[in-house]
């Protein structure tokens, strides 16, 4: 980068709402660090097909369900550290297929029901490390492929030795056309 340039860590309203007419089918903004509610409702009128917010360093509740508006396939905040119940909640009614929190190393409870009443075909929560039992239950209620790489360990509260979660599910591909098959 030269002297000169800044990277935009926070998306103005104005620029979502530029970037929302853009025609491409894939949106990446890593270096997007922020997203306020404003500009997250300028940017889900973009008609494209994956949104990656990778950079996200947080997502609250109003700010989520902005994003559950969009129309595209995959929603891709691979960034967030953490998710609280309340924003699982509101991206729990998003339509798409696809919802990465890949960054996301543990979550409670109530964090892990919203996110398994999400009606999608893929959640994917390859970052988590540990759960518990009743986390690892309200994860299995989810119906479509819950992708956790097999690395995450439930503890059990009886002090047994930890199991592992394999990834279940169906892998399917919206982006492959059926005679490619």
């Amino acid at each position: 980068m030269g002297s000169g340039e800044h990277l935009l860590q926070s998306l103005p309203a104005d620029v979502a709402t530029e970037l929302a007419a853009w025609e491409g089918e894939w949106l990446r903004m890593s270096g997007i660090t922020e997203l306020d509610t404003d500009a997250a409702k300028e940017l889900v009128t973009w008609d494209g097909r994956v949104l990656s917010l990778n950079g996200l360093l947080e997502l609250g509740p109003d700010t989520a369900e902005a994003l559950a508006s969009w129309s595209g396939l995959t929603l891709e905040l691979n960034g967030l550290p953490a998710m609280d119940s309340q924003s699982a909640e509101k991206l729990a009614h998003w339509q798409g297929w696809r919802i990465s929190l890949n960054s996301v190393e543990q979550i409670d409870d109530d964090t892990a029901y919203a996110l398994a009443g999400w009606e999608g075909d893929i959640l994917s929560l390859s970052g988590l490390s540990m759960m518990n039992d009743d986390t690892a239950e309200a994860l299995e209620a989810f119906e479509g492929a819950l992708i956790v790489d097999g690395s995450a360990e439930v503890s059990r509260y009886d002090d047994t030795e930890p199991d592992t979660i394999p990834s279940v599910g169906p892998r399917l591909d919206p982006y492959r056309d059926s005679e490619d098959e």
